[in-house]
């Protein structure tokens, strides 16, 4: 048979169990078992390397001396003003100016953490109203992501009156994010609290615009802390050795009860009784050859039924 046969022979894991005589198909049926749970333990490992997980870690942090982005957009059809005034420690490095607007025009405004209150932005507009007769002129644009992996804006109403504004900040290391709107992206979240903008005559275009108190006021301060999410991809060899090694072991417990079921199947459908008879025989013949009395056996070798 040759030396490659008798290895088969002694590594057949489906062996009877009443020869415990290996053969060449059953060593060749194991080596093909093996090999296919190492291969599909390697491919679970080299997935999860070249397509790790994303994993979310979401932070609370304090918007105190902070300073974010905020896009408007005038919706007014006169046009607006957008005041930006900061007086606290923490935003004094920010210069206080009034930009006017046209519209359906767009201002990148610098929003800053700061407990004055007479510190944030002020919007101005006039006789603009939404369906529910609510006064408004401004809206806030924040990169909301789609289903598709696109960011497109998505506008939040700015009423006239007070409101705070939540901030949400995400950085995105992932493999999905190959574009910057997808690596950075703000988002803002607006809430009214008051109809009446407070420290109305607090802002950066007061002497600029002749006629700025008739017009609607919307003034903007943000929550004292913002949400930071950073979605990473980490690509970690350690894990994938330990995922390698994980689903390893459970491929081999399942590979091993798959051939003891076998190996048992075998040795109860393939029962040999003269094997079987000639065992029992020869065990009796070593008792009484050491002068012992067979536990088995009566008067004849053959006294036993099978």
């Amino acid at each position: 048979m040759g030396v490659l046969g008798e290895c088969l022979n002694r590594i057949d894991v489906l062996k009877k169990k009443q020869t415990h005589e290996g053969t060449v198909h059953g060593g060749i049926s194991t080596v093909v078992l093996i090999v296919l749970c190492l291969a599909v333990a390697v491919v679970v490992a080299l997935y999860s390397v070249i397509f790790p997980p994303m994993l979310t870690e979401t932070t609370v942090k304090w918007s105190s001396g902070g300073v974010f982005p905020m896009v408007l957009k005038c919706v007014a059809p006169t046009g607006c003003y957008v005041s930006e005034k900061y007086s606290s420690k923490g935003c004094k490095h920010l210069k206080n100016k009034c930009t006017s607007l046209k519209k359906d025009e767009t201002h990148r405004a610098q929003v800053c953490g700061s407990a004055s209150p007479v510190d944030g932005l002020m919007m101005f507009h006039k006789d603009h109203v939404d369906q529910n007769n609510v006064s408004f002129g401004v809206f806030s644009l924040s990169d909301m992501i789609m289903p598709d992996g696109k960011v497109m804006p998505m506008d939040d109403f700015l009423y006239a009156g007070q409101s705070t504004v939540s901030y949400v900040q995400t950085v995105n290391h992932s493999l999905t994010a190959k574009l910057p709107s997808q690596q950075l992206r703000h988002e803002w979240f607006a809430v009214l609290v008051g109809e009446k903008a407070t420290h109305a005559n607090m802002h950066a275009c007061k002497g600029k615009v002749s006629d700025i108190d008739s017009y609607d006021k919307a003034r903007v301060i943000i929550h004292p802390y913002f949400v930071f999410v950073d979605v990473t991809q980490p690509r970690d060899l350690l894990k994938a050795l330990g995922e390698f090694g994980g689903i390893t072991n459970l491929i081999f417990v399942f590979f091993f009860v798959i051939t003891a079921t076998i190996s048992h199947y075998l040795g109860v459908h393939n029962r040999n009784p003269l094997l079987e008879l000639e065992t029992r025989f020869n065990k009796s013949l070593r008792n009484l050859h050491n002068g012992e009395k067979s536990g088995e056996w009566t008067h004849s070798p053959l006294a036993k039924p099978l």
